[in-house]
């Protein structure tokens, strides 16, 4: 993983937690104005504006940022799109993850009894690997919803595969 920081805006918060759980420091607010987002991109000049908005990607051109522009709402191609530009050998790595809620770093849980209060009975007895965010305490685990990413990240199902229904 290379050491690429990311803004995201108001469109991008899939790809924006997507990116955390590979690790990325990812900004997003759902509700962000796209001025602030130029100004915080032009004072962090290691940071890449990600948007889906025509006229947002022209104000960053112009102002001299960093951009990259998608034109569509998909995880797979987002995630194509991201390897080739970045030339980024992507993967989902716990040590590196960062909270898909807050951005936060995660550490590992290493007594689980700790979190017993915190999360599902059929997931304590389930799972042994667990992370804690430090920032909002999130807990998270290894369970389907990893492996299904994993897979979309292999090229082997497409996003809409990983929902039931």
């Amino acid at each position: 993983m290379t050491d690429y920081r990311f803004i995201a805006d108001s469109m991008m918060g899939k790809e924006a937690k997507w990116l955390r759980i590979l690790g990325y420091y990812t900004f997003y607010e759902s509700s962000i104005d796209d001025i602030y987002l130029v100004e915080l991109a032009s004072k962090r000049k290691n940071e890449v504006l990600i948007t889906r908005d025509r006229e947002l990607f022209h104000k960053g051109v112009d102002a001299n940022i960093y951009v990259f522009y998608m034109f569509f709402a998909n995880i797979n191609r987002f995630i194509d799109s991201f390897k080739r530009f970045f030339s980024s050998n992507i993967e989902i790595d716990f040590s590196k993850t960062r909270c898909p809620k807050c951005n936060g770093k995660l550490i590992k849980v290493l007594f689980k009894r700790k979190i017993k209060q915190i999360i599902p009975s059929y997931i304590y007895m389930r799972y042994n690997i667990f992370y804690q965010c430090i920032r909002c305490g999130q807990i998270y685990w290894p369970g389907s919803h990893l492996k299904n990413m994993k897979k979309v990240l292999a090229g082997e199902i497409s996003e809409y595969e990983t929902h039931e229904g």
